[in-house]
């Protein structure tokens, strides 16, 4: 079984790299294109609850030999202070924020939606 609650974890490499690359891109592309007044931000979800992640809860708890609920408390819901998974919706709510001119002097910044399982 993985250890998710260390980040980053090991055998995440490959998804801790894109996730860094990401936000090193943003800061990049934020400095590039300040001067002509666009911002350049990033929105980096915890786990989302989506078909697509209680698949692979599914798939991981059969693994492990423990129940969906089980997994889904141990590995997401417990490292989570919120006590829950994003929604889609916590998602594009941050999309929107930044999309708005509330964000308008807001540039190079990874924001963290992940009901505090990260923080940075």
């Amino acid at each position: 079984m993985l250890n998710r609650d260390a980040a980053p974890s090991e055998l995440w490499s490959a998804y801790c790299t894109t996730k860094f690359g990401i936000i090193g891109f943003t800061q990049a592309v934020a400095q590039e294109v300040g001067e002509y007044g666009v911002t350049v931000n990033a929105v980096c979800p915890g786990p989302v609850d989506t078909e697509l992640i209680v698949k692979s809860i599914s798939q991981s708890a059969e693994i492990a030999g423990v129940s969906f609920e089980e997994f889904k408390q141990k590995f997401f819901i417990g490292p989570t202070p919120l006590g829950r998974m994003a929604t889609p919706l916590d998602v594009a709510k941050a999309v929107n924020f930044f999309a708005s001119e509330s964000a308008g002097f807001i540039t190079g910044t990874a924001l963290n939606v992940s009901g505090g399982r990260e923080m940075h």
